[in-house]
């Protein structure tokens, strides 16, 4: 998640959809770049004592996300969350480590993944 937390603040200064375009892929490609191994690493990281540092990492990545949509604070609805950063967060995360069995199609998953950020969001560009 630390890759992806500096791959998304490297991301300030884009235009919103790109920065969620790049944000979906750099998920997308995290998950799916490690297997299966990596969704079991994912499954014990919830169930052992490493759930703080995971949320930990949650929380920085939040951080940038925050950031983020402060920068471009004037694209997005006035009504958007206090806490839209973790909820987009928690809905990628979701999408892309569900329960089931893990996803295999990285396009199909990174448009899903665009379609719930840009959904939750509701930029108007």
């Amino acid at each position: 998640m630390r890759v992806l937390t500096a791959q998304v603040a490297a991301l300030a200064d884009r235009p919103l959809r790109d920065a969620l375009r790049a944000s979906a892929a750099g998920a997308v490609a995290q998950q799916l770049e490690g297997g299966p191994l990596t969704s079991l690493l994912d499954e014990e990281e919830r169930r052992l004592p490493l759930a703080d540092e995971a949320r930990e990492d949650v929380q920085a990545l939040a951080g940038v996300i925050e950031r983020l949509l402060d920068d471009h604070r004037s694209e997005l609805p006035a009504d958007l969350p206090a806490d839209a950063a973790r909820d987009l967060v928690v809905m990628v995360r979701g999408l892309v480590d569900p329960d089931g069995p893990p996803p295999t199609d990285a396009e199909d998953l990174e448009a899903r993944v665009l379609r719930a950020l840009v959904g939750y969001l509701r930029p108007r560009v």
